[in-house]
């Protein structure tokens, strides 16, 4: 089970420390770059379809890295515990 630790890392036992993944800020303002040129565009303009295409291709380029790195923490802790085991806990509101 893996659960946020802090911005700096993410934990998933005491002694397994996973890094926070860099590409996530950069990943963020290239998005926020290329949905402004989008807004600035003539609508209709054979260059407002260039940029939406870019811009789709920039939502599915962080699709992928998460799902590459959701996967490789995955593959990681399981090659690395014998038993992984999902603990539910009901904690009361005070």
């Amino acid at each position: 089970m893996v659960f946020k630790l802090a911005f700096q890392d993410l934990c998933a036992t005491s002694n397994h420390r996973l890094a926070n993944p860099r590409w996530v800020w950069r990943s963020r303002a290239e998005l926020e770059n290329a949905l402004q040129s989008l807004s600035l565009k003539k609508r209709d303009s054979k260059n407002r379809r260039l940029e939406r295409d870019a811009v789709v291709s920039k939502h599915r380029e962080i699709a992928n890295q998460r799902r590459n790195f959701h996967h490789k923490t995955a593959r990681a802790l399981v090659t690395d515990y014998d038993l992984i085991a999902v603990e539910g806990l009901k904690i009361a509101k005070t």
